[in-house]
């Protein structure tokens, strides 16, 4: 009897193991994969066009501060050809996995136009700066305000892309942790345009 328990717990494991595992991100509660949502993985790799008829009311722009305090606006950036929002959370593993990438990717088209903006609404600052500390991160690490709330989802990481101007590129997020090399795609296609 004790050992069909044991295997029973064992399977359940297995089972929860397997269900965190199928879907690169977390959730606000849980890390369950989201029911209605496409994972990053499967999302369009090229959608380079700016989200049609964006009016300037409609376009992004936010006034927030940066992980030590600094004051930061979206217009601060302006002259951005591609700019990659990157919504996480400390407790997230698929987050926290792809940051080694996602600081590469950022040095190397960081002379070219590129922006990375890492944004984080529910970790606590004092962990955010040592997180910062710990993966090196060079890129601004920004608290979220409600001039985020338009982008964010329930799940983390969360992604979109801007031009300078505060246009959407891509259209819809890309939801999940994506490799290093898909990322360069994305960008690199931005970029290339």
């Amino acid at each position: 009897m004790k050992a069909s328990v044991k295997t029973m717990i064992v399977c359940v494991l297995v089972a929860a193991l397997a269900a965190l595992t199928a879907f690169p991100g977390c959730t606000a509660k849980s890390t369950e994969r989201p029911s209605a949502e496409i994972p990053a993985s499967e999302a369009p790799a090229d959608p380079a066009e700016p989200t049609p008829t964006q009016t300037e009311e409609e376009r992004f722009s936010f006034r927030t501060t940066d992980v030590n305090g600094s004051p930061i606006a979206f217009s601060d950036f302006s002259d951005k050809k591609v700019i990659m929002v990157n919504f996480w959370e400390t407790w997230c593993p698929p987050c926290m996995g792809e940051i080694p990438e996602l600081v590469e990717l950022y040095e190397k088209y960081k002379d070219e136009g590129f922006l990375l903006l890492g944004v984080f609404s529910n970790s606590e600052e004092p962990t955010v700066r040592s997180t910062v500390m710990q993966y090196g991160i060079s890129y601004p690490v920004l608290a979220a305000t409600e001039d985020f709330t338009p982008y964010q989802t329930e799940y983390v990481p969360t992604t979109v892309f801007f031009n300078g101007s505060g246009e959407q590129l891509g259209g819809k997020p890309y939801i999940g942790a994506l490799s290093g090399e898909d990322w360069e795609a994305i960008i690199t296609g931005f970029l290339g345009d």
